[in-house]
This record gives C-alpha cells, structure tokens and sequence, in this order.
C-alpha cells in the first residue's frame, strides 16, 4: 500500500541530504575544534556549516567554529581525525571524546 505524507512547503530534500553532519534532525549547537596545520588544509576546503567561521594561527593550525546538529556524527568525525583534532567547546563533547579515548586504549589491552 502506498504511503503519502505532506511534508513543510520550504522543505528541500537536496539541501537537507547534502549536509555533513546530522541526518537525524536533533538539537543544534555551538562547537570550536581545533585543527592541526597536517589536516587544516581538508578543513579549509570543505563547507561544513552556513555559518562556520575558520581562524588561523601562526602555527599553520585552525580553528573552526561552527552550529550543527548531529552529535554523534560530529564526534565521529572529529575522532576519525585523531591527534591532529581537539574540541575546544562544548565541554561534554570533549569530555565524551576523552572517555571514547580511554576506552579504546583499555579496550585493545594497553
């Protein structure tokens, strides 16, 4: 059986897909990440947010603030970067993403 819905007329199906983080439509909020110079350039090159602003410091390092959504994709990504990746803000993601640490270190015997 078929199903039919209506869905928000300013609704763009393009718009909300292409977007990097947060299918899953949650709670926007604000987050700084830090950024070494090995990996800024990637950082720089991409459109992350509407709003993102990006500063560069001296050392070749940046930072990228931002407001999104999707939490876990967010956390996700900035651990796929590893050392070369800090949250600065928000405290709880960066308190998650220390315990994540800890566990994969205790968890493969170290």
């Amino acid at each position: 059986t078929p199903v039919f819905f209506d869905y928000p007329h300013d609704f763009n199906a393009g718009e909300y897909l292409n977007r990097p983080f947060g299918l899953i439509n949650d709670k926007p909020f604000d987050c700084i990440i830090w950024f070494s110079e090995e990996v800024a350039i990637y950082i720089k090159e991409r459109r992350w947010a509407d709003n993102q602003k990006i500063t560069e410091n001296e050392d070749g390092s940046i930072f990228l603030e931002m407001r999104t959504s999707g939490w876990p994709d967010v956390k996700k990504w900035i651990l796929g970067y590893g050392r070369n990746a800090r949250v600065v803000e928000p405290e709880k993601m960066r308190l998650e993403i220390m315990e994540e640490a800890v566990e994969i270190v205790w968890n493969n015997g170290g």
